[in-house]
């Protein structure tokens, strides 16, 4: 619509720290009695959907009285395939980001909107608003006041939307420990939310990406479970993506020492590197299209590489990523056999007669190293034409 179209709403509400643009449509619509957003844009010559991609803020400044750099401040816009940016920072959409749009619910603190009503201004059924940070996919708790985001519904079947307001009464806090919400703290750091947390590699990278890696160490440190982080309920999500923080620290130590509790410690009946790293391999394996462009898929794709390549004992023609692997430093039996041009059954005695003394267990955990197969496959190959020459002598 055209700017001469516009008019101001005879109603107003309050500007809020953090309130996206369409979010403030929302408001702004049901103070003036709209329980639609596109309804109030439809009356006062605004369009929600760009409001929703960020554009049209000058346009919501006329109706609503706010100053547009206000309103842009916490909307994010597009910038590029599938990608918008919000305070500097590069996200991932939709996969990061859930405004609450294409259906009637969003996400809240539920202290956060207790504080609004009890010390906010303005007509108090109008003080509750969205933070933009509740709409990341990936943030699933407050920091500030330590409890788990719980899921507003504005939507009731048969019967009108309720006012955010109003769906926010009686939503529980469900209390998170300091230490699960330290992934959180960190997104919200980056946006200038919090006092910023610094990681020297994560924040090499775009936030909707640093925030995938979060989750894909904390789908690590839950083991092999192949729960999707998403899927967690908020604790148990905010809880994991904190460890993933953790294992992040000291870059790359902590992050091997995991995959070598993975390895070492897995049950007889796993195999291969899916059923050993569960679903964190394949996370690191997917090369769906759209997928290469992953800065932070390929830093891992490194880590786990050079431990897979150290420690873990590869078959014969076995894949990484599928590709054949550079040299492996350990070998399963079967290969080592292979290496050797000895049967399987055979290679125990053979590596036990050439001094190298390990155990059943070890060896289905660990493997064996190339170097030894290597050295036992040399002596081998001396050994047997000097016994057969003593065989031939007189």
């Amino acid at each position: 619509m055209s700017m001469s179209q516009v008019r101001r709403a005879p109603l107003r509400v309050r500007e809020r720290p953090g309130e996206p643009a369409s979010w403030l449509m929302r408001r702004l619509g049901e103070r003036n009695g709209y329980h639609e957003p596109r309804e109030f844009g439809v009356a006062f010559g605004l369009d929600f959907e760009a409001q929703v991609r960020g554009f049209g803020t000058a346009d919501l400044s006329l109706v609503s009285g706010l100053p547009a750099e206000g309103l842009a401040e916490w909307s994010p816009v597009p910038v590029g395939k599938n990608e918008i940016c919000l305070r500097g920072q590069v996200l991932r959409y939709p996969f990061d980001w859930d405004g609450g749009f294409s259906a009637p619910a969003a996400r809240a603190c539920p202290r956060c909107i207790g504080s609004d009503l009890r010390y906010g201004s303005g007509p108090r059924a109008f003080r509750p608003y969205v933070r933009a940070w509740w709409c990341l996919r990936d943030v699933q708790t407050c920091p500030i006041h330590l409890c788990a985001l719980a899921r507003v519904h504005t939507q009731q079947d048969g019967a009108e939307p309720l006012p955010f307001w109003k769906a926010c009464e009686g939503i529980d806090s469900a209390p998170v420990p300091a230490s699960d919400v330290e992934a959180d703290r960190y997104v919200l750091g980056r946006l200038g939310a919090m006092p910023e947390l610094t990681h020297p590699i994560l924040d090499g990278l775009p936030l909707g990406e640093a925030s995938a890696l979060l989750s894909w160490l904390g789908e690590l440190a839950n083991g092999t479970e192949p729960t999707d982080i998403r899927s967690m309920s908020p604790g148990d999500a905010a809880r994991f993506r904190s460890k993933g923080l953790e294992l992040a620290g000291e870059w790359p130590g902590r992050i091997h020492a995991r995959l070598l509790e993975l390895l070492h410690g897995r049950p007889q009946a796993a195999r291969g590197f899916k059923g050993i790293y569960g679903r964190f391999y394949s996370r690191l394996y997917d090369d769906r299209s759209n997928r290469d462009s992953h800065t932070g898929r390929e830093i891992l794709k490194d880590v786990f590489e050079a431990h897979a390549l150290e420690a873990y004992p590869f078959g014969p023609n076995e894949t990484l990523f599928r590709k054949q692997p550079k040299q492996s430093l350990r070998v399963n039996m079967v290969h080592a056999a292979q290496i050797c041009g000895v049967e399987r059954r055979a290679m125990g005695a053979l590596i036990y007669a050439f001094g190298i003394r390990t155990t059943a267990d070890r060896i289905r955990r660990e493997g064996i190293a190339r170097a030894d197969v290597e050295a036992v496959r040399d002596a081998r190959a001396r050994s047997v034409p000097a016994a057969r020459a003593a065989l031939r002598a007189p």
